[in-house]
Parts: C-alpha cells; structure tokens; sequence
C-alpha cells in the first residue's frame, strides 16, 4: 500500500503533537520510508466534548479547628471564564438547641 492508497482526506506528516478542537474525528495513521513497506494502518475516533473540569474545595475534606471560608475554583475557568460552579451544602450535625430537621442551602459560585 502506498501513503496516497492507505489514507483519506488531507494527507500530513506527523511532526509533533497537536490540540484537537470540538467535534468527531477518525484519526488514520500509517508508517512510511522510502525503499520499505508501509506498515499497517490504525486508526481511533476521537470524540472531543467541551466539558467543565471538577471543582476543586479549599480547604479539602477535614475537621477544622475553627470557623473558615471556603472556596471553590475549577481550571475550567482558564478557557470558559462564564463557567459556574453549582452546589448545595447539608448540615450534617445538627446544634444541641436545634430541633429543625438539616438545614440545605443550594447555589452556585462563580
């Protein structure tokens, strides 16, 4: 087989790596060197979805020895600066004066 036989569409020499935008790609690829046979091709479908990396919580899980902010960041704003954060908050122990059921408090954070 021959480069032009093995792949379809716009033929490239691989020179590094490269950023993938969104979309559905096949991704063919095949080996060459003139004088030699080239070798067998492969190929992957690559799905690129644009989703939001994990929140990240600051301070992590833990007891705390006092009253602290929290806050809470994702990378995701690097490259979608709009991305919020959405959450809820359960209080799992309830004060002793307290008879109410947990309180929830939802949200989001940006």
């Amino acid at each position: 087989a021959t480069r032009s036989s093995s792949l379809a569409g716009v033929v490239q020499t691989y020179s590094g790596p490269f950023k993938l935008g969104e979309g559905r790609f096949d991704l063919r690829a095949v080996g060459t060197k003139h004088g030699m046979a080239d070798s067998q091709v492969v190929s992957s479908v690559l799905i690129v979805r644009r989703r939001c990396h994990p929140p990240t919580l600051n301070p992590p899980s833990g007891t705390l020895n006092h009253a602290q902010k929290v806050s809470m960041s994702t990378t995701t704003w690097d490259f979608l600066p709009d991305c919020r954060i959405h959450f809820s908050l359960e209080r799992l122990d309830s004060p002793a004066t307290a008879t109410a059921a947990p309180q929830v408090i939802q949200g989001f954070y940006d």
